[in-house]
């Protein structure tokens, strides 16, 4: 199924390849139903929130920010949703509020856009966060982490992530890295497809 997806997405649209974003919202359209619960680890402005309250059930949304929390609120109430739950704490919590089996969960990491560029994700606790949101990952799902290495702590936690996502063992997950190489300081994109 991923194999297929890569190439479908680099394929669509007269052969153009996708930026980093739209190529993960593409996926995640191609893995949730209307059925699936999802998480949004990092809210932000709300933008991916909404679009998994769009696609999914119920969607549970963290981030560590006040702001942050309005914002996706404000976003999702304007829009007319209702199936959306959101949590002012870490996504390294998501286990601890989250008791359901999730189908996808999406990760945009480093700062909020138009906030305080101080308060950034850290790689300690997005690997806590990873961890703990594969053990309520469904099979076949989808775990989208969005790595920004532009910005100071950025490429730390970028290698962290990859260290981690790179030893997953092969016989229970795909790991894909989705990236324009000749772009410095280039956002990319970790697909994690929970298998078995």
């Amino acid at each position: 199924m991923m194999i297929f997806t890569v190439v479908y997405y680099f394929l669509k649209d007269g052969g153009t390849m996708k930026r980093i974003i739209p190529y993960g919202h593409g996926l995640l359209s191609k893995y949730v139903t209307s059925n699936d619960i999802t998480i949004d680890a990092t809210c932000g402005n709300g933008n991916d929130t909404l679009l998994l309250c769009r696609l999914s059930k119920h969607v549970y949304g963290f981030d560590i920010q006040k702001q942050a929390i309005q914002n996706t609120e404000s976003l999702l109430t304007n829009d007319g949703y209702k199936n959306f739950t959101l949590f002012q704490k870490g996504h390294e919590h998501i286990n601890d509020m989250v008791k359901d089996n999730v189908k996808a969960i999406i990760y945009n990491l480093g700062y909020l856009p138009g906030g305080d560029t101080s308060i950034i994700s850290k790689a300690e606790s997005t690997i806590e966060s990873l961890r703990n949101g594969l053990t309520i990952l469904d099979k076949d799902g989808l775990i989208l982490i969005t790595l920004y290495i532009g910005h100071q702590g950025g490429q730390e936690e970028a290698n962290a992530v990859e260290q981690f996502s790179s030893q997953l063992p092969s016989s229970t997950y795909n790991v894909l890295r989705y990236q324009f190489i000749n772009k410095a300081n280039a956002p990319y994109v970790i697909a994690i497809q929970k298998t078995k």
